[in-house]
């Protein structure tokens, strides 16, 4: 069980520790507070402490801090689309995997953010882009982070190429318990590898069994099936349409995943095979390369911890020019795709096809990967 208190307690209520102490994974207590500094330059600081106490509630806590106790992270956030507002948050995370709450001060994209932060502790951060409603567009979710005190730490956010990942978690993205089955893979990651959803104006999620569908659903690589006892071929198919003006990258993503799969014996969720290739092309500010000239594209497997994953050796990558009309062959060699770019401004977007030395089957198309200026 997790409990927060969101801004404190107020000046009239405290607390303290009734009984005997617990043992220390019994009862966790994280406390901390997030205070906005004096800007640095255009970039908003802020000061994010958190502390954990194991096995009993604190009877008074007190803390002063010198600034050689914690760590500065600045974050370098990537261009995001005009008319829209912009967010980053640090969240504090335990060793068991709890989380405090976040302050989110404004920022600008492309712009940079600065905060100081403890560094007993791991953080997630998060890059959040609002419409004009309020509504939310588009967020982006870092892996946890640990840093060391007094030392200066860069992170990146809202760069292309967006795309399906499998940034580290404590959750299986693709996992079966007895016979049902779970998927949720973050399709609109983007470069540095922190975990991305987007609103969408359409999209959907289907399982094959043998080639017959047992389940669907209208989320973007989402859902949760029940599916026949036994061993089966399974493929899982989603693909998701960004709303329109919320971003000029990644405008669609489609991915399939083919893997085998038995039923589990236990009630645990047991990893499933699952691999992505992630796209990790230089680009300018502005995600864009220079019209008429080659691209080279970094191809990097990722493959799901704890899961029987074969091994990749081949990876077919193609090019489309005209949003996914037709497509080219780009040649492959040593881990690098060569994109010949056309001599004319617009967009370039990729589709890869691999498969494991288990026959594990993966395909990925982004619309839109890039610009060319």
């Amino acid at each position: 069980m997790s409990t927060a208190f969101l801004g404190g307690f107020g000046p009239n209520v405290s607390i303290a520790h009734v009984g005997p102490e617990l043992a220390a994974g019994d009862l966790t207590a994280l406390l901390g507070a997030q205070f906005r500094g004096t800007p640095d330059g255009d970039a908003p600081v802020t000061y994010r402490l958190a502390w954990t106490r194991q096995g009993s509630m604190p009877v008074g806590f007190v803390k002063d801090v010198a600034a050689s106790e914690l760590a500065e992270v600045r974050t370098t956030f990537g261009p995001g689309p005009a008319g829209r507002t912009f967010g980053h948050g640090g969240n504090p995370i335990t060793a068991g995997g709890v989380g405090g709450w976040s302050w989110l001060p404004s920022v600008a994209s492309p712009g940079e953010a600065v905060d100081r932060v403890t560094a007993d502790l791991a953080w997630s951060w998060g890059f959040l882009q609002f419409g004009a409603d309020g509504a939310v567009e588009a967020t982006l979710t870092s892996p946890e982070r640990t840093y060391q005190r007094g030392a200066a730490h860069d992170e990146r956010f809202n760069d292309p190429v967006f795309s399906p990942a499998l940034p580290e978690s404590r959750s299986p993205y693709l996992a079966r318990s007895g016979d049902e089955i779970s998927f949720a893979v973050p399709l609109f990651t983007d470069r540095a590898g922190n975990g991305g959803n987007a609103a969408v104006s359409s999209a959907r999620t289907t399982l094959l069994r043998d080639g017959t569908k047992v389940g669907e659903t209208p989320y973007a690589a989402n859902g949760l099936f029940e599916v026949p006892s036994g061993a089966a071929v399974y493929r899982v198919e989603t693909d998701a349409v960004r709303t329109a003006g919320t971003s000029e990258f990644a405008t669609k993503v489609s991915a399939a995943w083919t893997f085998r799969s038995d039923t589990a014996a236990d009630d645990r969720y047991v990893p499933l095979p699952l691999s992505v290739v992630r796209f990790t092309p230089e680009l300018d500010a502005g995600g864009a390369t220079p019209k008429g000239r080659s691209l080279r594209v970094p191809l990097t497997v990722q493959q799901q911890e704890g899961a029987a994953n074969g091994r990749v050796d081949r990876i077919d990558v193609e090019v489309s020019f005209d949003d996914g009309a037709t497509w080219t062959a780009a040649p492959v060699s040593g881990g690098v795709a060569t994109i010949a770019n056309p001599g004319a401004a617009g967009y370039g977007s990729i589709r890869v096809k691999a498969t494991d030395s288990d026959g594990n089957a993966l395909e990925h198309t982004v619309i839109r990967a890039y610009k060319i200026a």
